[in-house]
């Protein structure tokens, strides 16, 4: 298995994220859930083949033994795309809440009791890094997305699930790809689906406006999908994340491009789900990765935009390393989440 190079750091209460510091608790107005009473831990609020993007920067990545390579280096963890990309962006604590939230919330509690789980084991995801030292492969998929050729590390393998995924961050391309259905014979990977994104764009799916080039899985781009383990490690997850829901109705908003149909369910794909903002994270004993990773559900939310078939769920990066478990959020009820305004763009800051 490759393995990446990882900054280790202590967990502190404050957190500092894209050189601001926050704590556990944001200021701010939260929206219903149901007319469920406020959980412990909640406390009241009182306020309200293409050509790169001209102004790409130059990713660097570092050297890695034993083939692939380490993230490019950042001030903290790498993040993917612009700083005001929508997936960068913070929600703020007044954004809007949708009118259909506590309904979402009740078939949330209805079909994924008690709480968000993570998804791990066999529908882990499997993320590298790559750069132009690694072995390059095309890729023509057999059911969707483009052809695309990128670099993948030797001994790279894909989640052992149904799906079949992985996600490569390829440095020396400048792009993020993501493979579905994957398969290597031993000389060639070959995939059902394909998508891929420039790193130095905003992000978006260019059927929704985004650079020309960014395509696939409905909108969600490959880095939103699963949490790095690294990131948890620095305390340093500032995106959004996405959601596997236990079931999509066939309709989608932004930020998606599409949906997937027929499979019963009530929220359309790409409505944002977070923890309330007056939530006291640091007062629920989360363990420490756990609590980055609820920081993030409270600060940036994540997007409804795939079938999990089960429970409503996050996906965790495949590795052994993690010291939480799938219930590691067992401490945050439904009542504790809000759906934001379906299509909502947070402010670029």
């Amino acid at each position: 298995m490759i393995k990446r190079i990882r900054n280790r750091a202590a967990w502190p209460i404050v957190l500092f994220i894209g050189g601001a510091m926050w704590l556990s608790v944001v200021s701010g107005c939260s929206g219903g859930s149901g007319g469920q009473a406020e959980e412990p831990g909640v406390q009241p609020v009182t306020e309200s083949a293409v050509q790169p993007p001209p102004s790409a920067p130059d990713l660097q990545p570092t050297a890695q033994s034993g083939g692939g390579t380490a993230a490019p280096q950042q001030d903290g963890p790498f993040r993917a795309f612009t700083a005001d990309s929508y997936w960068n962006s913070p929600l703020p604590a007044d954004a809007p809440i949708d009118p259909k939230s506590a309904a979402f919330i009740d078939d949330s509690v209805a079909n994924t009791p008690g709480y968000m789980k993570l998804s791990m084991g066999n529908f882990a995801q499997p993320i590298y890094f790559a750069a132009e030292g690694d072995p390059l492969y095309t890729v023509k998929p057999t059911k969707n997305g483009p052809a695309v050729s990128l670099h993948i590390p030797a001994g790279a393998t894909q989640a052992s699930g149904s799906d079949g995924q992985f996600v490569v961050f390829d440095t020396s391309l400048k792009q993020t790809f993501g493979l579905h259905g994957a398969s290597f014979d031993g000389k060639e990977w070959h995939a059902d689906g394909t998508d891929r994104y420039w790193l130095d764009s905003e992000g978006l799916d260019e059927k929704v406006g985004g650079t020309k080039g960014n395509t696939g899985h409905r909108g969600v781009p490959p880095p939103i999908r699963a949490v790095r383990l690294d990131e948890a490690e620095a305390v340093a997850i500032r995106h959004r994340l996405e959601c596997f829901w236990h079931a999509t109705a066939s309709s989608h908003v932004f930020p998606m491009s599409g949906h997937e149909n027929n499979k019963g369910g009530k929220v359309p794909e790409g409505y944002v789900v977070r923890i309330k903002p007056s939530v006291v994270l640091t007062s629920l004993n989360l363990a420490p990765q756990a609590l980055v990773l609820a920081t993030a559900l409270q600060q940036y939310g994540c997007v409804v935009g795939d079938n999990a078939g089960q429970a409503n769920a996050v996906k965790m990066e495949r590795t052994d390393k993690w010291q939480i478990d799938p219930n590691a959020l067992k401490a945050l009820p439904w009542s504790m989440y809000e759906f934001i305004e379906a299509g909502y763009r947070p402010p670029n800051k």
